[in-house]
């Protein structure tokens, strides 16, 4: 970011620092350069947070962090804006942007990228536990080799069936193929 300034009838121009986090004004800085006033509370997060998503009862924030080496879930006390936990995960384990709850808020959901698999959390007291992964199928129903790398996630109004988005193939609906 430049900054302009008229000096004894001289324009002059300053770089100003373009790093995120509050400045001195009462603004802040996004990582992505938008200016916020005012600045409110920041929480440092992980290495490239792509998604969140708020429990039911809107006091535990899911993070999910996707940037290169570790790769993390972080969990969040809205109420007192700090990371009370951090789950990482090391190549060749990963995440990505899904990120589901039930609606009840005991249960959780995180995609796991390239591992194919679907991670499955516990909550209570705004902890997680880490369950059994859902796999992800390996072949279509032709039996051609799949590459499933899931996105994003969703629950159905019911809270029996967790809707997955692949960003990798086409839609489930083009199977079988057309003759």
């Amino acid at each position: 970011m430049l900054v302009f300034g008229l000096v004894g009838g001289i324009a002059a121009a300053a770089v100003a620092p373009n790093v995120a986090g509050p400045r001195e004004d009462g603004t802040a800085l996004t990582p992505v350069g938008q200016r916020v006033t005012p600045a409110g509370h920041q929480t440092g997060l992980g290495d490239l947070p792509l998604n969140s998503a708020l429990s039911p009862d809107g006091a535990t924030l899911l993070v999910t962090n996707n940037g290169q080496g570790t790769q993390s879930l972080q969990v969040v006390d809205v109420a007192a804006g700090t990371v009370v936990q951090t789950l990482p995960y090391t190549a060749l384990e990963s995440l990505y942007m899904g990120l589901a709850w039930s609606a009840d808020g005991t249960k959780a959901f995180a995609s796991a990228a390239a591992n194919s698999k679907i991670r499955t959390y516990s909550s209570a007291d705004g902890v997680l536990t880490e369950g059994e992964s859902l796999p992800l199928p390996t072949t279509a129903p032709d039996g051609a080799p799949l590459n499933l790398f899931p996105a994003g996630l969703a629950l159905t109004p019911d809270g029996t069936r967790l809707v997955v988005a692949d960003q990798l193939r086409h839609p489930w609906s083009t199977w079988p193929p057309a003759p």
